[in-house]
């Protein structure tokens, strides 16, 4: 079928969003189709008893040309308009009342479709709002304008028994209770993407279609009106597993068996008319509907929300993965020629005193200093890349871990008196530990240091090394200004830097403790903190004796690093 686009139109917007031009061929076809479909269902209708006249509980064609419009566009209009004209003309009316009906008929088709259009609705039902939508504003709001005009109209113009009210309110129950059976599965059918289904699919969809039928028949056409809780799990099945298709093609069912047994009087309830019936029915298949839909369109729209995340959770692990491709690469290219600076610094500040003058000597010592903290900052850079790839090896060995953590405080010891902060070590004989050297010390450098950072003139630091259980614990603890509650779980994320770091300008990059954890987890053990504003911090590392190293290609450690992440 030939199609023009309609002007300004977006397929982003959930509809179709194409309008049919009468110079098309496809235009009279398509007005033909709509035109036929629209009299057959009217002509049923108005043909079954429960109609008073030209009104009638059972008002397919509002969905049909509600459902059309949506689609096709506002240009078909004058299919609704001929059809609905011929069938009210051919139903005992004068043609002034039928060209009344069918000018109510026409506007409420129009009217519908242009409040949906405007509020953005997608014709699939993707959204819960699209539900509401349609209920709202397709079954219950553009359905006043044809029973208001089509009430008056036949009031005006014939001489029935039936007062303008009870007229207007059948017009208007059969017109909403036609736009929500029909128009929901000619939307979702028409509206959705064409695929094969596959033959198991297909198999379960005319599987659960039969059975609806059986249950639909055996409580409203053979007796069993008393049981009907025994199709709701049918129901919940075609909503759950097919989704919005499921919900409407479900309802039309249900209503289309529903409907013909309150006409045929096989439901039994104790009301005074047999349209009285029909209308009782009808609401209950009607609450039916919504609620299926309100279902399938709650879990579409969570499959594609959760869609939607893991896409957006691959594209956010692929750049992560460049970003770490990036920073090794660019980290390696950097520490070539920092190398060759910090040697050259070193040989000049190495050279004897007539070489340099006193204030070229500072300033020797203030480039070597930066240099060197430029040093560390990459080699902390390529060992997170390094373990965020898997690369990280481990050089096991037996480690006497107390005496590892004296060489380590001996180290750092000019820095703390500097600083005037008091190193201290205490514990209980260890056994070995198998583990790699260079990485625990450069775990302790990092809590050492860090504590160091963070503590006022004339604190303290202490190391404590003693076993636990089956494993060994190292602690780490400070008199400093210690760390908020909100603050602690978010210690060990990577460039993590606390307020107080912030406002006291401290010196670091957060990957200190950040790259503590990895060590410590690398090894098998676990880390964890303990911390009270203005009381200090404690960190604690558990190691277990016979931890099993991380299986990982070997590749060339970085420089050992101290950092912070407070």
């Amino acid at each position: 079928m030939e199609t023009t686009l309609r002007a300004g139109a977006s397929r982003s917007d959930g509809l179709r969003g194409y309008c049919l031009s009468p110079r098309r061929p496809g235009y009279w076809v398509a007005a033909s189709v709509i035109a036929s479909a629209y009299a057959a269902a009217a002509k049923f209708g108005i043909s079954l008893p429960v109609a008073d006249g030209v009104i009638t509980p059972v008002w397919a064609p509002t969905g049909i040309a509600l459902a059309a419009l949506v689609l096709l566009g506002y240009r078909l209009w004058p299919a609704v308009a001929l059809a609905a004209f011929l069938v009210n003309a051919t139903s005992g009316v004068s043609l002034a009342v039928a060209a009344g009906i069918s000018v109510g008929n026409t506007l409420e088709a129009l009217a519908g479709a242009y409040l949906l259009r405007r509020f953005r609705f997608d014709p699939r039902f993707a959204r819960v709002r699209d539900v509401l939508l349609f209920v709202v504003l397709g079954a219950s709001i553009c359905t006043l304008v044809s029973a208001s005009i089509g009430a008056s109209v036949v009031s005006l113009g014939t001489d029935g028994d039936r007062s303008f009210a009870s007229s207007w309110l059948l017009w208007w129950f059969g017109d909403a209770v036609g736009a929500l059976m029909v128009a929901p599965l000619l939307l979702i059918v028409f509206a959705s993407p064409r695929s094969r289904p596959r033959r198991a699919v297909l198999v379960e969809g005319l599987a659960l279609l039969t059975l609806l039928a059986l249950l639909s028949a055996a409580i409203f056409l053979v007796g069993a009106w008393g049981y009907p809780y025994i199709i709701f799990p049918a129901l919940l099945w075609a909503a759950v597993r097919f989704r919005q298709l499921g919900a409407a093609a479900a309802s039309f069912l249900l209503g289309a068996i529903a409907t013909w047994g309150a006409v045929v009087g096989t439901v039994s309830l104790e009301t005074h008319t047999a349209t009285e019936r029909v209308q009782i029915v009808q609401v209950l298949v009607a609450l039916v509907a919504v609620s299926l839909l309100v279902v399938g369109s709650t879990l579409a729209e969570r499959e594609r929300l959760l869609a939607l995340a893991r896409a957006q959770n691959e594209r956010l692990h692929e750049l992560d993965r460049v970003k770490d491709t990036f920073i090794a690469s660019v980290s390696h290219e950097l520490r070539t020629p920092l190398t060759s600076i910090i040697g050259f610094l070193e040989l000049l500040e190495e050279g004897t005193n007539e070489d340099l003058t006193k204030q070229q000597r500072r300033y020797v010592e203030v480039a070597l200093r930066n240099a060197g903290r430029l040093h560390h900052l990459i080699a902390d850079l390529l060992f997170v890349a390094q373990t965020d790839a898997g690369e990280l090896a481990l050089a096991r060995h037996p480690v006497d871990l107390p005496s590892l953590v004296r060489e380590c405080l001996e180290s750092l010891r000019p820095w703390a008196q500097e600083a005037g902060i008091e190193l201290r070590q205490s514990g209980e004989p260890t056994p070995p530990l198998n583990a790699d050297p260079v990485r625990l010390a450069q775990l302790v450098d990092n809590l050492v240091s860090n504590a160091i950072k963070f503590s006022d003139r004339g604190g303290s630091v202490e190391v404590r090394v003693f076993p636990s259980g089956r494993g060994l614990v190292l602690e780490v603890s400070d008199s400093g200004r210690g760390i908020p509650a909100d603050e602690q779980l978010l210690v060990f994320d990577r460039f993590y830097r606390s307020e107080g770091a912030a406002k006291q300008a401290i010196q670091g990059t957060g990957l200190g403790l950040a790259i503590a954890k990895m060590i410590v987890e690398a090894h098998g053990g676990t880390i964890g903190l303990s911390s009270r504003p203005e009381s200090g911090s404690t960190f604690r590392c558990e190691f277990p004796l016979g931890s099993v190293a991380v299986a990982a290609p070997r590749s060339e450690a970085p420089g050992q690093a101290v950092g912070e992440a407070r």
